[in-house]
């Protein structure tokens, strides 16, 4: 069973219906407020809740008859809308899928083409981490957890260190020293790694993208299903991811472009090849991301 967490009903909807020339959709009769009186009826499929289930195949019916039936104490037309609305995307794209199975070629891996992914992830928002590397606190926090290690071990030099050591004093000044560098090396990191953040939010159109194997996978808020401030944190693990390739990136590599697109394509190959350090980027539009 699929638990999806992303759907772009608009694109599965368009497909659909250049597929089976026509959308799949709900005749949604819901202008009367469910009342008492529906409320104590069996909730069989009635004309106020008429569904078209052409598309979707034997068995639906009872699927829908069980949902109304688990709902019907609930006075909500809305609530009932928005769940079965969503039991059919979850068809629908049963069907796109079969469909692409049987007549595309899911490893072409070319622009335009489909492209299923199973693997572990990781989603980056980067206006989270932009305010994270902007706290003082929070870097502090990084960069004494990295140095805990190794400020043991110079104590430990420190400790072995006699009266009688020769320039003890220079020695201990190195040490120090040395931890100075390295702490400071480790801010610049950090800076830089700001500096990215902020450069990338300015030239991706979205606040976040899911990043797997090769690939980046971009994300639009309204058909994320779940409290979209949450997904950096509650999601892990392997997940798939179905779509299609909007766009190759290659590291650092000129082409024969008019000066405009040139600098764009400039940009995105220094810096979206940095996000997951290939020097081969797929973009991705997804279709759906679901745990199976």
């Amino acid at each position: 069973m699929r638990r999806f967490i992303y759907l772009d009903t608009e694109t599965l909807n368009s497909y659909i219906a250049q597929i089976y020339d026509g959308l799949i959709k709900t005749n949604e009769e819901n202008t009367q407020q469910i009342n008492e009186s529906s409320k104590e009826s069996s909730h069989s499929i009635s004309p106020n809740a008429a569904i078209d289930f052409t598309l979707l195949g034997k068995g639906i019916e009872g699927k829908v008859e069980y949902i109304f039936k688990s709902l019907k104490a609930n006075k909500d037309s809305t609530l009932i809308n928005k769940v079965e609305t969503k039991m059919l995307h979850d068809n629908a794209f049963n069907l796109l899928i079969n469909h692409i199975n049987k007549h595309e070629d899911l490893k072409d891996g070319n622009i335009g083409k489909f492209i299923e992914l199973f693997n572990s992830f990781y989603i980056l928002d980067f206006l989270y981490y932009k305010e994270l590397f902007s706290d003082t606190n929070f870097i502090n926090f990084l960069i004494d957890s990295s140095m805990e290690n190794l400020i043991k071990e110079t104590e430990n030099e420190k400790s072995k260190l006699t009266t009688g050591t020769p320039n003890k004093k220079q020695i201990i000044k190195e040490i120090d020293n040395k931890l100075a560098a390295f702490r400071k090396e480790q801010e610049s990191e950090y800076s830089n790694a700001l500096k990215l953040i902020d450069i990338i939010t300015k030239i991706i159109p979205y606040q976040r993208v899911l990043c797997i194997n090769d690939c980046i996978v971009t994300l639009s808020d309204e058909f994320i299903r779940d409290d979209i401030q949450m997904s950096s944190f509650k999601y892990g693990g392997k997940i798939k991811v179905f779509g299609y390739i909007t766009n190759i990136i290659h590291r650092n590599i000129k082409q024969n472009l008019p000066i405009f697109a040139e600098i764009i394509n400039q940009i995105n190959s220094a810096i979206l090849p940095e996000i997951i350090n290939k020097d081969e980027v797929k973009i991705i539009h997804p279709i759906a991301i679901y745990y199976e």
